[in-house]
């Protein structure tokens, strides 16, 4: 006999009790792209197997990774009807979390990386709270924040601000998002684009009006490795000059104050990492002066003096260390 259930008003379903009728079609998607990650995909896999919200799919997609991968996948797939795999030719993350999203079921998508792991009741706390404020995207925290509270960001300006202000992160990870909103438009990324890829896709979401919220609770945990991409293909100049230009259109919503201020996130990255730039590139320049113009904090007074030192790479060693906020 076919299950019926009454719809409810998702804007009161409470955060103690959440309404999680079980069905064949699932609430939501897990995805999980796979590449080289055969000794921290076991424990990633099960965390989200043991979540108390057990509505959802697990979607991996094996990139074509050389190592054990891709036969973890398959292994777990035998043992848990919630898992579907996907085996393909390398072609990076975005095109592996794209494949993810065209095979998806759910009406929400959570993106998980392949060596990180979500909190257990990670899925039912992101769900209920997508429900109770009728929202498009819910970003965790990677830790515990108990004195901050959860705010709603507005436009993509408001976005900025808080990406500058580090309130918020640029990973595509960690976000229960509406699968409506994440269009092919969205998730296409260039190859050429392997930094900070995640906020390109992140940005696009603003093609969309969206309610998105952020709430302090750690659900995503995040592993930090040394031989990491992000870690070891740090870029210079010339590829944030032509980021900025690839995302020219998602920017072209936001004002002049939070296109110069992401701008200077991306030099102060530079300077943190060791990255040689000219100061008196016309780009940079342009970028400084305008921080300068805009009442800097006395951190940003002090970096904005340091980046003129000729001994620059070895005074932001020091800097780094101590004054990083």
């Amino acid at each position: 006999m076919e299950r019926v259930f009454q719809k409810t008003d998702k804007s009161v379903v409470p955060m103690d009790s959440c309404w999680q009728p079980e069905g064949v079609i699932p609430k939501i998607s897990v995805i999980v792209p796979v590449y080289k990650v055969e000794k921290y995909l076991p424990e990633c896999i099960d965390s989200i197997l043991a979540q108390s919200f057990t509505d959802f799919e697990l979607v991996l997609v094996d990139d074509g990774s050389p190592d054990n991968s891709g036969k973890i996948c398959d292994e777990y797939a035998l043992r848990d009807s919630r898992i579907r795999v996907f085996h393909k030719e390398n072609g990076g993350v975005s095109s592996a979390r794209r494949v993810g999203v065209e095979n998806a079921h759910g009406e929400w998508v959570i993106f998980v990386d392949g060596d990180d792991m979500l909190r257990q009741d990670a899925l039912r706390f992101l769900f209920c709270f997508a429900c109770k404020h009728s929202a498009d995207v819910v970003e965790c925290s990677i830790r515990e924040r108990g004195e901050v509270r959860s705010f709603r960001i507005f436009d993509v300006d408001d976005y900025l601000r808080n990406i500058v202000e580090n309130r918020i992160h640029m990973a595509i990870w960690g976000k229960l998002i509406r699968r409506e909103v994440l269009s092919s438009e969205v998730l296409d990324v260039s190859r050429d684009i392997f930094v900070y890829e995640d906020f390109v896709v992140s940005l696009s979401l603003w093609r969309n009006n969206l309610v998105y919220y952020k709430v302090p609770e750690g659900l995503y945990f995040y592993r930090i490795r040394r031989d990491s991409v992000s870690r070891t293909s740090f870029v210079g100049l010339e590829y944030f000059k032509k980021l900025e230009t690839l995302i020219a259109s998602s920017l072209s919503r936001a004002s002049l104050r939070s296109r110069m201020l992401l701008r200077y996130k991306w030099i102060r990255a530079m300077s943190y990492n060791g990255v040689p730039f000219n100061s008196d590139d016309g780009w940079i320049s342009d970028t400084l002066s305008f921080v300068v113009a805009s009442k800097p904090r006395w951190k940003d007074s002090l970096f904005l003096f340091l980046v003129k030192s000729p001994f620059l790479s070895v005074v932001f060693r020091f800097y780094k260390k101590v004054f990083r906020s």
